[in-house]
């Protein structure tokens, strides 16, 4: 499947998700009240049930309808800095080493974690984003909020079975201001995404469906 990090098996996503938790959950704690911890932590124990990260990920990778850039974010873009004449305003989109065909919201999704967008911005964004995606398809808005749930689902499994492998790739550097930097970077990225199913994924102590 395309994305960074999407092709981890979910036998794999199973082993790892709950060991890793709590590591990235320690983490979190400046970022978080002691009650949307707790709702973490229920939304953790809800993923680890039985087949559910499998169902996850089938959830997301059974919806192939589009082209998938893969690692969607500012630092793949060129804007453009000058204004002259007729010179072409498009921003472009580099490094497609992991695109391929796949779900629409892959891109949505990792693209708000990896870049800082305030909540207001994120329901924004999300409208705007189906207006295109409902010029080209008979999609409802109930049945795209389930695909964005899914793919934020995804997401979230996939950045916690990577963090220590990142975090560790990063102190591997003699830089320290570069290492301080690169764990801050992976800290604000796991809180956006935590953010964010707090926000779309729980609704007053219960997870809404995905399927």
């Amino acid at each position: 499947a395309p994305g960074a990090g999407h092709s981890l098996p979910s036998s794999t996503r199973q082993e790892q998700f709950a060991a890793a938790w709590p590591a990235v959950k320690k983490r979190l704690v400046p970022f978080f009240s002691s009650e949307s911890l707790q709702s973490l932590d229920d939304i953790v124990e809800w993923i680890v049930v039985s087949e559910r990260i499998k169902m996850i990920q089938n959830c997301v990778e059974e919806k192939r309808y589009t082209l998938v850039h893969g690692d969607f974010h500012m630092g793949n873009m060129l804007l453009p800095t000058e204004i002259e004449g007729d010179v072409d305003r498009r921003p472009w989109l580099v490094d497609w080493s992991f695109s391929g065909i796949g779900n629409p919201s892959v891109d949505l999704v990792f693209f708000m974690a990896m870049n800082d967008i305030t909540a207001q911005d994120t329901e924004r964004i999300l409208r705007l984003y189906y207006s295109v995606v409902k010029e080209r398809s008979q999609l409802s808005w109930n049945d795209f909020l389930t695909m964005f749930r899914q793919c934020l689902l995804n997401q979230f499994i996939i950045l916690v079975c990577y963090d220590s492998l990142c975090r560790t790739m990063a102190d591997s550097s003699s830089d320290e201001r570069m290492v301080e930097v690169q764990h801050a970077h992976f800290d604000r990225v796991n809180t956006r995404c935590a953010q964010m199913i707090l926000l779309y994924n729980y609704n007053n102590g219960n997870i809404l469906p995905i399927a």
